[in-house]
C-alpha cells in the first residue's frame, strides 16, 4: 500500500569519479500544520528506477519543483510508484 509524500525534489551527484557516477534524488518533505502553514520536514532519499549512472526521467523532469510522490518507505528510502506536480 502506497503513501503520499509532498515536498521539493532535488539531486546531488553521487559516486563522483567512478563509472557509476550519477544523480541521487531526494525529497525535502513538507509538513502541513494548522491554518495550512508549511514547515520543513525530513529529507528522504528516493530510490531511482534506472542504473546508478543514469538520470531517472520520471524524477528528472520535476527537479526543483514541489511534487506529490506516491510510494512506500523501504529501509529509510522512498521507493516511488508515481510522481506528479503538487497542487493545493
Amino acid at each position: 500500500m502506497s503513501n503520499n509524500f509532498v515536498g521539493f525534489i532535488f539531486s546531488k551527484l553521487h559516486l563522483i569519479g567512478s563509472k557509476s557516477q550519477g544523480p541521487t534524488y531526494y525529497l525535502q518533505q513538507f509538513i502541513f500544520g494548522e491554518a495550512k502553514s508549511l514547515s520543513e520536514g525530513p529529507t528522504i532519499e528516493i530510490v531511482k528506477q534506472v542504473q546508478p549512472w543514469e538520470e531517472d526521467p520520471s524524477l528528472q523532469e520535476y527537479l526543483g519543483k514541489i511534487v506529490k510522490v506516491a510510494g512506500v518507505m523501504v529501509a529509510n528510502k522512498l521507493k516511488y510508484e508515481k510522481v506528479k506536480p503538487f497542487k493545493e
